[in-house]
């Protein structure tokens, strides 16, 4: 009989920060990864989709820059939390 996968507490956390927020319009969470960085310590990949329809203007890469910081922020502060990296990738 298979055992039941319960989540992780800190994982569960991570997720409901992202959870609560909200992207600039033409983006998108693709994916959340938990593993080890290449220095081998936790850490916690968080991928947004970003459409290709809308101009990466200065405005636009701000908006970005402040999500991550969004995003990240408050992982960083987690006790014993991973590495936060924020990722962008364009939609297809």
């Amino acid at each position: 009989m298979a055992a039941l996968v319960q989540p992780d507490v800190l994982e569960t956390t991570i997720r409901g920060i992202v959870d609560s927020i909200v992207p600039p319009k033409g983006v998108r969470l693709r994916r959340i990864d938990f593993a080890n960085d290449h220095s081998g310590d936790a850490a916690v990949y968080i991928v947004f989709a970003v459409s290709k329809r809308i101009p990466l203007t200065k405005a636009r890469v701000r908006d970005l820059s402040s999500l991550s910081d969004t995003v990240a922020d408050p992982i960083w502060q987690l006790p014993d939390g991973p590495i936060p990296y924020v990722r962008f990738e364009d939609v297809r």
